[in-house]
């Protein structure tokens, strides 16, 4: 009890705690608790939400996993109606195809009631980090002051409502929070890129992808399309932009087409911190213009259409790709089988002998050799977006011009 000598307490509150020690074990318990608290605070997300990481223990005679520099970001939240959206059963088979196979580090938002599904998915060699923060995709940081009754009211702007639910709006307005703020989170560990990748991206139950993505994929694709490779974004394209986005400006709001996908993308941590930034301004500013904001792929075609010489693409129906050829099956794209194109940006950044490795598990499926039906998937060449605009719209397209200063702070 001398310590209490150092807080310069009244001598008479000295001598009754000597009297009566077990008397101070509530206030020891107060500020124990508290500052326990405060360790799992992530003070760049807000001081109302806690962050739980758990990190899958590995077993202490194995061997340490190999180090990464790739963070791949993930999370499910379950909703009430989406055109892409399964059951829980169906979405926990397509979570076992990425979290059971896939060995670079995931970082993986889910509700607390879903952790133990997400746990018991993972390898105990594979390194998970399992953030349950949020009850909904509403309680994001970003997302707060719209909450669910600003996106049930994004339905009645929704041109396709019958198939979407505030819940899936809030998902896929969350996913520029989820990757920024689980690369600020993971700071110091090493990674040096940082994707998003939906959760059920990886459908197929037996695949042969494990170290995915390659970053020197990544990396030869941003060196060989952008500018400044550091600042470049990397987002997938399913079609061509639609002619008439050509005289689209910022002032008409989200770009309405289907064009990029919003399934995958990211960089490097500085750079998936400029896009959430940008996201959210434009994001805010939209919406306050009573414009439609609940689509992520609108509005990632809109800050693609402003700033196309930050980012890099992969399109399987390229149609001037070298390797590309009028398939059998006009379903295929251009570069053969490679299941549905709209997940090609898997196979592209792929590692050689797991490109093979997945063409043998497809022969095997389809009979290629029997049959004739299919041919094999075919690598392809990266684009920037500047490229693919100005192929579309012709060479003397120019960009829109930006109409926001993006803030630093990221949710302003």
């Amino acid at each position: 009890m001398a310590v209490l000598a150092c807080f310069n307490l009244p001598p008479s509150f000295q001598r009754w705690v000597r009297r009566n020690p077990y008397s101070l074990l509530p206030l020891a318990l107060a500020i124990a608790l508290f500052t326990y608290h405060q360790t799992l605070v992530n003070p760049w997300t807000s001081s109302r939400t806690r962050v739980v990481v758990s990190v899958t223990p590995a077993n202490d005679d194995a061997p340490p996993p190999p180090a990464h520099d790739v963070l791949l970001v993930s999370a499910f939240f379950p909703v009430s109606q989406s055109r892409h959206t399964g059951s829980t059963a169906q979405y926990r088979r397509w979570m076992a195809s990425f979290l059971g196979q896939i060995a670079t580090d995931v970082y993986l938002y889910v509700p607390p009631y879903l952790a133990p599904m997400a746990e018991s998915l993972r390898p105990a060699e594979y390194k998970l980090y399992l953030n349950t923060s949020f009850a909904t995709p509403f309680d994001v940081p970003p997302l707060l002051e719209v909450g669910r009754d600003g996106f049930e009211a994004q339905l009645e702007l929704d041109r396709e409502r019958h198939q979407h639910s505030p819940e899936l709006y809030a998902v896929w307005a969350a996913k520029p929070y989820f990757v920024s703020a689980a690369s600020r989170a993971t700071r110091g560990n090493g990674y040096r890129l940082a994707f998003w990748v939906d959760v059920g991206s990886f459908r197929e139950g037996a695949h042969a992808y494990k170290h995915w993505p390659d970053a020197s994929r990544f990396d030869e694709a941003v060196a060989t399309t952008t500018p400044v490779a550091e600042d470049s974004i990397f987002i997938p394209i399913d079609w061509a932009p639609p002619y008439w986005l050509e005289k689209w400006k910022a002032a008409d709001g989200p770009a309405d087409a289907s064009w990029s996908e919003g399934s995958f993308f990211g960089g490097s941590m500085a750079a998936v911190d400029w896009y959430a930034r940008t996201y959210y301004a434009y994001f805010n500013h939209w919406r306050a213009a009573g414009h439609f904001v609940g689509k992520d792929q609108t509005l990632m075609n809109g800050i693609m259409l402003m700033y196309p010489d930050r980012f890099a693409t992969v399109w399987n129906r390229d149609p001037n790709a070298p390797k590309a050829r009028s398939p059998r099956d006009t379903r295929e794209g251009l570069l053969g089988y490679c299941f549905d194109p709209w997940y090609y940006f898997i196979f592209y950044l792929a590692r050689e002998d797991e490109k093979e490795r997945m063409n043998a598990i497809w022969s095997e499926e389809w009979h290629w050799d029997f049959w004739r039906t299919r041919e094999a998937c075919r690598d392809t060449r990266a684009l920037s977006a500047h490229s693919v605009l100005k192929a579309t719209f012709g060479q003397g397209w120019r960009p829109p011009n930006p109409t926001l200063q993006i803030p630093d702070n990221p949710w302003v």
